[in-house]
C-alpha cells in the first residue's frame, strides 16, 4: 500500500483497529512478488469484486432429499388434529425423512388427519419425507409377538420377560413405548435410514438456528464413530389455559441444568450402575459450582408459596427427580395464619422439572448388513448383541440440539383424555 493510500485509510480507523505492521516492512525491506501484479481499482470490473454472503451450504428447499435419512417413531394415545399436524410438518420442515406414527386406539379421531398428511407425502412431486400411520389393533399385536425382539428374547433376560408382561397384562405406556420403538427401528433398517429417535407426541426435536434448524446438518456433523446423541430435554411451562396445540402456544421452558454453567452430564455406563444399584432416586450432591442453581430455585419457590397457601394445598416431602426438595432458611420457612401464630410452611414439592431429566437418545444405525440397536429402558440404546455403546455423544454445549418437551398441556383433546407421557 502506498504511503498517501496508507494516511488515508488510517484516518477511518481507530487506533486499536491499525493493520499490524509486516517485520519486512519494519527492517526496510522490499519484497518483490514472484507472479502476476493484481490491476488496480480502475481496471478490474467493479461487478466482480463486489462480495456477498452465500447461503450455508446445508439450506436446501423443502422437500429435503439428501443422502443421510433420518427416522422418528411416535405413540399416540388422544391427541388432537392441531398437535399431530404440528408435530409431522414441524420435522418434515427440518430434516427428517420418515415418522412412524402408532396408534393405541384404533378407532382414534386423529387417524383420519394422518392419513391425509400420508397421502400428502406419498405423492410422486414430494420427495425426501414419508410417514407410516399404524393402528395398534390385534392384527398388530399378533405381528408383534412373532417379530418383536422383545418376545423373541423374553427367555433370555428379566428385562425383555418384564417389558413384555408389563405390555400384555398392565398396558403399562413405557413398556409398549419400547416395543413400538423396535418395531419401528426395524422398518427403518430396511428402509436404510441412518438416524433413529422415539419420541411422544408431546416432544420434538429442536436444532437451534445456526445450524438452519436442520437436523440433518446436525446429526450429519458428528464423526462416523458416533453412535449415539444424547439430547437433553428442555421442559415447558404453560403460562395460560386454553392451549390447543402446545407446539406453537406454549414458548416459556426450563432449561436444563446440563446446559447450564457448572454441571457435567453423567456418563451413560455411570447411570446404568446407578440403576442397576438402586440409586437413581439419590439427591443430587450440591457443589460450590452447582449451588447458585439451588439458590435460584429457592426464591422462586418462596413466591410460590403464597399461591400455595391461597389454595390451602399440603405438600409433602417428596424428591424429585433425584433431587431433594428445598428446606427454605431462616424465617422464610414460616408464615402466620389468620390469628397471627407461626405455622411452618409446606416443603416445595414440585422442584424443578416435573418429568424426566435424562433426555433421549438418537441412535446411529450403522449399516444394513448388521441388526439395528435395541432400544433399552432408560430412553436409552444398547447394541443388538445386548452390550453397550460405547460412543455417547453428550449434547450439551454451544449449538446443540435439544428436546423441547410439554409435559403439562392445559388443554384436552375432544376425548377429555390428557396426552401427557
Amino acid at each position: 500500500m502506498l504511503e498517501d493510500d496508507r494516511e488515508q485509510a488510517l484516518e477511518r480507523c481507530e487506533p486499536n483497529e491499525y493493520p499490524n505492521v509486516p517485520r519486512w516492512e519494519e527492517l526496510n525491506l522490499f519484497v518483490k512478488p514472484s507472479g502476476l501484479k493484481p490491476p488496480r481499482d480502475k481496471v478490474a470490473p467493479l461487478d466482480f469484486c463486489k462480495w456477498c454472503d452465500a447461503d450455508p451450504a446445508f439450506v436446501k428447499d423443502f422437500p429435503y432429499a439428501y443422502k443421510h435419512g433420518l427416522a422418528i417413531a411416535v405413540m399416540i394415545h388422544s391427541a388432537n388434529d392441531s398437535v399431530v399436524d404440528s408435530f409431522v410438518r414441524f420435522h418434515w420442515l427440518t430434516g427428517w425423512n420418515h415418522i412412524f406414527m402408532y396408534f393405541t386406539d384404533p378407532k382414534d379421531q386423529c387417524i383420519g388427519h394422518a392419513k391425509a398428511l400420508e397421502k400428502f407425502a406419498s405423492a410422486e412431486e414430494q420427495k425426501g419425507i414419508g410417514l407410516s400411520v399404524i393402528k395398534m389393533d390385534d392384527e398388530w399385536w399378533d405381528q408383534v409377538r412373532s417379530k418383536s425382539r422383545y418376545y423373541q428374547r423374553r427367555e433370555e433376560d428379566q428385562v425383555y420377560e418384564d417389558v413384555c408382561k408389563h405390555a400384555d397384562g398392565h398396558g403399562d405406556v413405557e413398556s409398549r413405548r419400547l416395543i413400538v420403538a423396535d418395531m419401528a427401528i426395524q422398518e427403518a433398517h430396511k428402509m436404510e435410514m441412518d438416524w433413529f429417535v422415539s419420541l411422544d407426541i408431546e416432544e420434538c426435536v429442536y436444532v437451534p438456528k445456526a445450524l438452519g434448524n436442520s437436523a440433518r446438518c446436525y446429526f450429519g456433523s458428528k464423526g462416523h464413530t458416533v453412535e449415539l446423541v444424547r439430547l437433553w430435554n428442555h421442559e415447558a411451562v404453560p403460562e395460560r389455559q386454553d392451549l390447543h396445540d402446545w407446539f406453537r402456544d406454549s414458548t416459556l421452558f426450563q432449561v436444563s441444568r446440563f446446559h447450564c454453567q457448572g454441571f457435567k452430564p453423567p456418563r451413560e455406563y455411570d447411570e446404568i450402575l446407578r440403576r442397576r444399584e438402586g440409586g437413581e432416586v439419590e439427591p443430587t450432591t450440591l457443589t460450590s459450582e452447582t449451588r447458585w442453581r439451588h439458590d435460584v430455585m429457592v426464591k422462586i419457590c418462596e413466591c410460590r408459596q403464597s399461591v400455595t397457601e391461597h389454595l390451602n394445598l399440603e405438600l409433602p416431602a417428596l424428591f424429585a427427580n433425584g433431587e431433594q426438595t428445598l428446606e427454605f432458611p431462616g424465617q422464610a420457612a414460616y408464615a402466620s395464619d389468620a390469628e397471627g401464630h407461626e405455622k411452618q410452611r409446606p416443603k416445595e414439592t414440585l422442584y424443578g422439572f416435573q418429568a424426566y431429566t435424562h433426555g433421549k437418545c438418537a441412535v446411529r444405525i450403522m449399516s444394513t448388513h448388521f441388526p439395528p440397536p435395541v432400544p433399552w429402558p432408560g430412553h436409552t440404546f444398547l447394541k443388538d448383541n445386548g452390550s453397550l455403546i460405547r460412543e455417547t455423544f453428550q449434547a450439551n454445549g454451544d449449538g446443540a440440539a435439544v428436546i423441547l418437551h410439554y409435559p403439562n398441556p392445559s388443554a384436552l383433546p375432544i376425548g377429555g383424555e390428557s396426552t401427557t407421557g
